[in-house]
């Protein structure tokens, strides 16, 4: 198997569970790995004019394979992708393999990676200092009207904190259902639960989504949502010093 780090054997995510990857994308990204990309990847990455964007896409990237590989014992060149609907993309199937998902979200030079296993999966960061311009119109567009009301009966000083919690948990589900943005955000209730738990009723007949929120760092807001009850995704830091053995 390939192994991330000793103590992160045991770190497989449970049924319906998932596990978050932290990656500084601004750190030295070693070049030998982007031998492991796909030639569609590489195709991706070269056309991205912002050498920035370009670098956190190889990072991210390059990371889901290893981690990838760490859990199944792949290796991590041997992924392939397909695209969704709705352009995600997703981890080609295989006859008889478990069903891995994945979800990538960044800001601010961090990438999170959350992987699940036997279950969709969707991860947003935000930055706890970002400023909304007009919050009041950004909370008319993503807010259903009873989320308005329970924001706007917050003291002033208190909204942009939860008008966040709504924004993440949302972008998590609409990552997790695989719709993104082309799905409006108001179409979603959020009921929280506690201050690091919340749900979301798809409707009639479909399941709960869980949404567990967390700081994967001093500043920084993120939301994990996923189908199991008891979400408790666990936070793991990927290194970027690997030896090339462990990736190969």
């Amino acid at each position: 198997m390939h192994k991330l780090r000793d103590e992160t054997a045991a770190t497989a995510p449970a049924p319906g569970g998932a596990a978050v990857w932290r990656l500084n994308a601004a750190a030295a990204f070693p070049s030998r790995w982007e031998a492991f990309l796909s030639e569609d990847e590489r195709r991706r990455a070269n056309a991205m004019a912002d050498l920035a964007a370009q670098r956190q896409y190889l990072a991210g990237r390059t990371a889901l394979r290893i981690i990838l590989a760490h859990y199944t014992g792949r290796p991590p060149a041997d992924f392939e992708f397909t695209i969704g609907p709705h352009q995600k993309p997703e981890l080609a199937p295989q006859p008889g393999a478990p069903v891995w998902s994945f979800s990538l979200a960044h800001t601010r030079g961090m990438i999170l990676i959350a992987v699940g296993f036997g279950g969709p999966v969707g991860v947003d960061v935000e930055s706890r200092r970002r400023h909304f311009r007009n919050p009041e119109g950004l909370a008319r567009r993503i807010l259903t009207p009873a989320e308005r009301d329970r924001v706007q009966s917050r003291p002033p000083a208190g909204r942009p904190e939860l008008l966040l919690h709504y924004w993440t948990a949302k972008e998590a589900c609409l990552k997790a259902i695989g719709t993104g943005l082309s799905r409006a955000p108001r179409t979603l209730q959020i009921d929280f639960t506690n201050k690091t738990e919340a749900a979301w009723n798809a409707g009639p007949g479909a399941d709960s989504w869980r949404i567990s929120f967390f700081s994967p760092a001093p500043g920084f807001l993120a939301a994990v949502a996923g189908r199991n009850p008891g979400l408790r995704p666990a936070l793991l830091e990927f290194p970027l010093d690997l030896p090339a053995a462990m990736v190969v």
